[in-house]
């Protein structure tokens, strides 16, 4: 079991999660409610060098040509390596259209899909209420990585913290299980 001090980061650090992947959330259902926003036309925009794939350098280019400087080309990799499915460091359509699409309303996911798209040239630009509406997610995710490795080091800090011993807190009847019920105790206590 955790000492006290280390309970509560390990609570800051989960409550963190679902604030953060509820704000992601919002910014996704809110891009997809663009009636112009389509993902191919979007993954267009990005692969710029048409290789058929878009790298963090890329997904960096973009926020550069938004205004956003304040990411650096590792927070832009990383981002890639989460959403990448394959390994190779780069997202393939299939992969790509996972940071856009909203993972709670499958309506609008489906509607999103189905939309059709319009060609985009390889120096044409988005309608800005999309390229900034995109632009949201990247840094909302950006800044999740950022405050969740700052929670984690917190977290390591404890000389008592251990993966074990912070399942041991949340199972705390033993069951050898987690689930949102023992979370939830765990959190509410």
């Amino acid at each position: 079991m955790l000492g006290v001090v280390s309970e509560n980061r390990l609570k800051n650090f989960l409550v963190a999660v679902g604030d953060g992947e509820r704000e992601i959330e919002a910014s996704r259902q809110r891009l997809c409610s663009i009636r112009d926003f389509a993902l191919m036309a979007a993954f267009e925009r990005f692969d710029r060098n048409l290789s058929g794939n878009v790298d963090g350098r890329e997904l960096n280019d973009f926020l550069r040509e938004n205004g956003v400087l304040t990411i650096t080309d590792s927070e832009c990799d990383a981002l890639v390596r989460y959403f990448d499915n394959n390994g190779d460091g780069k997202l393939v359509f299939n992969e790509f259209i996972q940071l856009w699409l909203p993972c709670e309303d499958n309506v609008l996911r489906s509607i999103t899909s189905d939309r059709p798209s319009i060609r985009v040239g390889r120096f044409d630009r988005l309608p800005v209420d999309i390229e900034l509406a995109m632009v949201r997610v990247i840094e909302g995710e950006i800044n999740l990585q950022r405050r969740l490795e700052s929670l984690k080091r917190e977290c390591l800090l404890g000389l008592d913290f251990s993966s074990l011993a912070a399942l041991r807190s949340i199972d705390r009847y033993n069951a050898g299980t987690f689930n949102t019920v023992l979370l939830g105790a765990f959190l509410r206590s």
